[in-house]
């Protein structure tokens, strides 16, 4: 799983090099609102942690990105007196896995791991272990941008790993790049009785986007997509009073593939999956979609399906036709051969339960 190569186009804007999915190239300004590449240091940043790695980690560990040069070099941390080589640049990131589970999904979780570095573990400051994370970043070919990236281990939560290519679909500030449609069997305005904006049904808090689940709507991209790979991180609020085993709660919400203009509706016509935690991501074929054929693996999903209150993170790959959906990296459900050939918007649905996204970006294919 997630194998695909960086597919990135770049353009200058106000003097800064920024990377930006291929499939961006050419569209309108409204529709990369809210897209911003996953740019979490800056230069000078990156610069002053290079020089604090070589100090301080350089002994037992060196960040060269190009393999060719990294065959060459020596340095490594010792057992039993055997020099291990150990490069943290290149692919370290995006490679590091355990039983096929990525390893570095977060900022954090890599910030987690430089805390047992150097030796004398409290000779540097947090800040300090954070600019050589910035240069780590670097040599593992993750963009510079023109914010610093802060000791704040909260919004480290909030910085996916992937691999280059991914914009953010959500900025985790505000809905810039978002529309909506509030208001069961409701048509959007002024025609149908919906509502376009997201009152107390949809807010951003810390980072992250809550449904209330008081109403019935959903949250839509304000850009089309066709052939791509989404991924978020998604959590079911589990009840106070809740009684009972996590697979009886339905947390009804779901995520529609393919919106178009002319089925945006209440509930709508689309390839959807569901979001709900006993039938995560099983393909629903919404307003007589037409589908080939599909799978949905139950066991699968409850070996790997955290419990509610609990982040998952979903991937969902669309490709000429296909759509295949992970939970926390394990294939899950396949649609073949559905009927849209056209790009559409992507909503998040929400129905009488409250729920949480984060970390949503997409990359193009």
């Amino acid at each position: 799983m997630m194998r695909f190569g960086a597919r990135a186009a770049w353009r200058i804007c106000l003097g800064v090099l920024v990377a930006l999915p291929l499939g961006a190239v050419g569209v309108s300004a409204q529709e990369t609102q809210g897209r911003e590449p996953e740019a979490y240091y800056s230069v000078a940043q990156a610069a002053r942690g290079e020089a604090l790695f070589e100090k301080h980690c350089g002994s037992c560990h060196f960040a060269e990105p190009d393999p060719e040069k990294a065959r060459l070099q020596k340095t490594g941390f010792v057992i039993a007196r055997q020099t291990l080589v150990s490069n943290l640049g290149g692919t370290y990131i995006a490679n590091k896995r355990s039983s096929g589970r990525r390893i570095f999904p977060t900022v954090y979780y890599l910030y987690r791991e430089l805390e047992s570095m150097p030796a004398v573990t409290d000779s540097i400051t947090p800040q300090m272990r954070t600019d050589i994370l910035a240069y780590i970043l670097r040599q593992n070919s993750y963009p510079a941008g023109t914010a610093e990236l802060r000791h704040d281990l909260a919004a480290m939560k909030l910085m996916p790993l992937d691999e280059p290519g991914f914009s953010r679909l959500f900025n985790g500030r505000d809905f810039t790049g978002w529309k909506f449609l509030v208001g069961l069997g409701c048509d959007p305005p002024p025609q149908g009785c919906g509502r376009t904006t997201p009152g107390t049904a949809f807010v951003v808090r810390s980072g992250v986007i809550q449904g209330s689940g008081k109403e019935h709507g959903f949250a839509y991209t304000v850009g089309k997509y066709k052939n791509f790979t989404l991924r978020l991180d998604y959590l079911s609020e589990k009840p106070a009073d809740w009684d009972g085993e996590d697979f009886y709660y339905y947390a009804n919400t779901g995520y529609h593939l393919f919106l178009m203009d002319e089925n945006l509706f209440v509930w709508p016509k689309s390839m959807t999956l569901a979001g709900e935690q006993r039938d995560l991501v099983k393909p629903v074929a919404l307003g007589g979609t037409k589908i080939k054929a599909n799978t949905w693996d139950a066991d699968a999903l409850r070996k790997v399906v955290r419990p509610l209150g609990q982040w998952n993170s979903l991937e969902i790959v669309s490709k000429d036709g296909d759509v295949k959906a992970y939970v926390n990296d394990t294939l899950v459900s396949t649609v073949t051969q559905h009927e849209y050939t056209q790009p559409g918007y992507i909503g998040l649905q929400m129905q009488g339960y409250a729920s949480r996204w984060r970390n949503i970006r997409i990359r193009e294919e």
